[in-house]
């Protein structure tokens, strides 16, 4: 006996499931006839499923997400039911006929106790109780054992941190900026920390505090576990305010959508939110791939983060084959570094005043005409920066006029410097309130990769190229009002040479698009 079959379609779950229940066989504590199997969407239901589902004592399905609708699922589980097979769905979201398994409700909780609390020694009771509940055998096991929902990491402690103020007092110095960093407890279960290490140390050397905070996603009451909102509130406020300049995030998908949680925690924290990318895949992959990130990477890491309000960072780690079998974050350093230069940013930003922030506002060009500045299908943007900017000069920004109009807006910065060659005169380049000399774009040139180098010189020649290069300099079209310059996105180099707008989709931008944004 002891013919379990678990299902999963989470891997880390996987991977770790079968690491206990292989360890156990060669303990002698387990029959070698159970399996671990990853539950992929594209899985077919056939004779050779219906035989081992039937040869089974117990199936059970671990799913995390809100469809079913594979045909797998949903012809195995019938399956099941029909064939009186005992078996449960541990699925995030509850169905009736889930109670239909012959699986009592409080073998089930005892099943998402041992899962949901997690680590090895869980993983291994979990298996022999499994085996003497439902495959006859006589086995000792202990029963679930609760480890931390959240928590406060260091690299340098001997030590998880539940008490903020024992932590500030040994790791923050109270006039420096502080970072928060917020990451899944799954990461500190299975001593997943080499990219939280990282950003710590790169952090802490630009001279800011840091604290790093592990937590469960979304509250669970039956498992009284504390979501990622409470965690929040626990670890980045002091006495009702935001205890931290920046919060570093590295959850996929959204926080603040479809799940138990005060849908306004990360507005009422008052702090930008950087989004920190974890690929799906390894790092040797994602080098080598022209697209970059996958679809599924930009849906969990891009899209669905921003109904949180995110900014976007960059990818900081990629998943890594261990030689155990198991799967580890393995850094990007340079990645980290810019996460980290990224976040001292912010941070220092909040701590500046109103009066001596810089600002830059865009507008939206293209084709890179004056006729298609600002355009946009049933909005007005000119009215909408005129309004901006009398909002920012009412929390003391420095504006030194604003525009009685949208028609007056405009005039102005068609009177300087633009991307419509056509109307740019000498004058308009002399005065434009932005230029890169040759010298200084070479110094931002050369410390890209070479690879990237390569092709942007086989693209738009050597650096600085000829687009907008007027007497050896870049031109940064705009103009300045006060502290603030607004300015007009730069051509991505199409009309330089329209043919590659069709005909080379891996065309790199232009020397002067990059010198635009640095």
């Amino acid at each position: 006996m002891g013919r379990i079959v678990f299902m999963t379609n989470i891997d880390r779950q996987c991977v770790m499931l079968e690491k206990a229940r292989s360890q156990l066989v060669q303990e002698g504590h387990l029959p070698n006839e159970g399996s671990v199997v990853f539950l992929s969407d594209s899985m077919i239901w056939n004779a050779d499923w219906q035989q081992r589902f039937a040869d089974s004592d117990i199936v059970l399905f671990s799913w995390m997400g809100m469809g079913r609708d594979t045909c797998f699922l949903k012809q195995g589980t019938e399956f099941l039911r029909n064939n009186k097979i005992t078996h449960a769905m541990l699925a995030t979201e509850v169905h009736p006929e889930d109670t239909l398994g012959g699986v009592t409700p409080k073998d089930r909780n005892t099943m998402r106790q041992y899962l949901s609390y997690s680590g090895i020694e869980n993983y291994r009771n979990f298996w022999l109780w499994l085996n003497s509940q439902y495959c006859q055998e006589l086995c000792t096991c202990k029963p679930p054992q609760q480890l931390l929902w959240n928590g406060i990491f260091h690299p340098r402690a001997d030590k998880i941190f539940t008490d903020i103020e024992e932590y500030r007092r040994l790791y923050c110095q109270p006039e420096r900026a502080t970072v928060g960093i917020i990451f899944p407890r799954d990461e500190w279960i299975w001593a997943d920390l080499t990219y939280q290490t990282e950003l710590i140390q790169e952090i802490e050397a630009k001279g800011l505090n840091v604290i790093a905070v592990f937590s469960h996603w979304a509250r669970n009451v039956e498992l009284n576990a504390p979501g990622v909102n409470d965690s929040v509130n626990a670890f980045f406020y002091e006495q009702g305010m935001a205890a931290i300049d920046v919060l570093i995030n590295t959850f996929k998908f959204s926080l603040t959508v479809g799940k138990p949680v005060d849908p306004k925690f990360l507005y009422n924290l008052g702090v930008p939110v950087l989004q920190a990318y974890v690929l799906l895949r390894s790092r040797e992959a994602w080098q080598n791939s022209i697209e970059g990130l996958t679809p599924m990477e930009i849906s969990c890491n891009i899209a669905m983060p921003e109904f949180d309000g995110v900014i976007h960072a960059v990818p900081i780690a990629g998943k890594e084959q261990m030689p155990d079998g198991t799967t580890k974050y393995q850094i990007l350093p340079e990645r980290i570094k810019r996460v980290a230069a990224k976040a001292a940013k912010w941070a220092n930003l909040r701590r500046k005043a109103n009066s001596e922030k810089k600002i830059a506002i865009i507008f939206h060009n293209y084709p890179a005409t004056n006729s298609h500045i600002g355009n946009a299908q049933g909005l007005d943007s000119p009215a909408s920066i005129r309004l901006l900017l009398e909002r920012l000069a009412e929390r003391g920004y420095q504006v030194d006029s604003i525009p009685p109009d949208s028609r007056a807006l405009m005039d102005s910065l068609l009177s300087a410097a633009t991307n419509d060659r056509c109307f740019l005169s000498e004058a308009m380049v002399e005065q434009a309130p932005g230029k890169v000399t040759s010298e200084q774009y070479r110094q931002w040139f050369n410390v890209l990769e070479p690879g990237t180098q390569a092709q942007l010189s086989k693209d738009w020649g050597k650096p600085p190229g000829d687009v907008f290069n007027y007497e050896g300099k870049l031109v940064v079209p705009g103009m300045l009002n006060g502290n603030i310059f607004i300015t007009v996105q730069p051509p991505r180099g199409f009309g330089e040479d329209p043919g590659k707008l069709y005909h080379s989709p891996d065309c790199a931008p232009t020397h002067h698009y990059l010198a635009y944004y640095h």
